[in-house]
């Protein structure tokens, strides 16, 4: 499927267990940012994208990440299902496929560590139950 989206919009990658399946989703064009939703607050940068960035959308999803537009873009869904079926049908993809799982396993690598620390990040900016007693604590030592 072809995906279009505008500068400044927002998308939520699909999870996993979505109707048709897990995808795929290539970025064709423009640029993007990946970032923590974190719903009621600001998000939280995790990573620039850009054309021929390979998003996998469950793993996306169940990190709690979102696609936001920095420009006008164009990107393809790709079921995984739909994947394994030409790789079986096709003779000469078994050979592509080697090279691709090493590229997934590498980007679904790079992007779960970017995540976990842009979740830590998340985490250090929460307020504590004990913030307001530490900050008049501080304001009484002066």
């Amino acid at each position: 499927d072809l995906c279009r989206l505008k500068a400044a919009s927002k998308m939520r990658p699909w999870p996993e267990d979505h109707p048709s399946g897990g995808h795929y989703w290539i970025m064709l064009s423009g640029r993007a940012e990946l970032e923590l939703d974190l719903k009621g607050r600001n998000p939280i940068q995790v990573m620039p994208i850009f054309a021929g960035y390979l998003l996998i959308e469950p793993l996306a999803s169940e990190l709690g990440l979102r696609v936001r537009a920095t420009t006008a873009i164009k990107a393809c869904r790709v079921r995984f299902f739909d994947l394994k079926t030409v790789v079986e049908k096709v003779r000469d993809a078994k050979d592509w496929l080697a090279r691709f799982e090493a590229f997934e396993a590498q980007t679904r690598d790079e992007l779960s560590k970017k995540a976990d620390a842009a979740w830590g990040v998340a985490e250090s900016i929460d307020e504590h139950v004990n913030d307001p007693e530490i900050h008049r604590w501080r304001e009484r030592k002066g």
